[in-house]
């Protein structure tokens, strides 16, 4: 499979990444051909915003595209593989969590383009910055893959399934745990009719701590100092909490190093 500096990629997927993904292709130069969704609708929405003209159900078929990127939930990727008429395509898909072997060995040429980044439709992002993590199931598709992302970004990097399986892993902890923390905090302060923007310093040093001298060296509070006066005043505030009473108790003694 050959592909020229400026890619035609069928786009499948009408979400938050496909979204994402749709604009950083484009900015760079690659045409997007046509967005497929199994909700024509949103495919025809996500057509209009990239300014394409073709738009349909992935079953319609991907010819005249140099590739097929797959943007969906990780759920739906075999199903929606299955509709897709590959032919010489590239076909790849987006997901962490997703192996490479998701594609078989009936679909010639294959691959992964996973961006580690979360992604909210119509928030824009630096593209150059975000990872992106590739896969192929040959050198020559991988070499083609690799030149592909780093068109977009700066920071590309090669794993395999199994070790993109476990940065995704991470990711959760790193992102999705410490945003629904987030969501925590604001409820606590919003039941006492305090403003959730009083802990935004906190967040972004917080971040800014982690990534210049490591999360361990960064770590502050009373369960790392041992102070349980503290821990146990916070436990009696969370009475009426007990989820996040528990939640509260779990993390204290991970910090702590006596386990969940």
């Amino acid at each position: 499979m050959k592909s020229e500096d400026g890619w035609k990629i069928a786009l499948v997927g009408a979400g938050n990444v496909a979204w994402h993904m749709g604009k950083a292709l484009s900015q760079k130069g690659h045409a997007i051909t046509r967005v497929l969704d199994r909700t024509v609708s949103a495919a025809k929405e996500l057509a209009r915003e990239l300014k394409v003209a073709s738009w349909g159900i992935p079953g319609d078929g991907i010819e005249g595209s140099t590739a097929c990127l797959i943007c969906v939930s990780d759920d739906a990727i075999e199903s929606v593989t299955r509709q897709i008429k590959p032919g010489n395509c590239l076909i790849m898909h987006t997901a962490g969590s997703v192996s490479l072997d998701i594609f078989g060995t009936e679909i010639a040429n294959s691959g992964v383009l996973y961006p580690l980044q979360t992604f909210t439709k119509g928030r824009p992002l630096d593209y150059s910055r975000i990872p992106f993590l590739t896969e192929a199931n040959t050198p020559e598709n991988l070499a083609l893959i690799n030149k592909l992302a780093g068109s977009v970004s700066n920071n590309v990097t090669e794993a395999n399934s199994e070790q993109r399986l476990f940065i995704h892993l991470a990711a959760i902890f790193a992102s999705n745990f410490s945003n629904h923390m987030y969501s925590l905090a604001a409820q606590l302060a919003d039941e006492h009719n305090m403003p959730f923007e009083l802990l935004t310093p906190l967040i972004y040093e917080t971040a800014v701590k982690a990534t210049e001298i490591s999360p361990d060296k960064a770590q502050t509070g009373p369960a790392v100092r041992g102070n349980m006066q503290v821990i146990e005043k916070h436990l009696e505030l969370l009475r009426k909490h007990p989820g996040m009473q528990e939640l509260y108790r779990m993390i204290s003694k991970s910090i702590r190093g006596l386990g969940a």
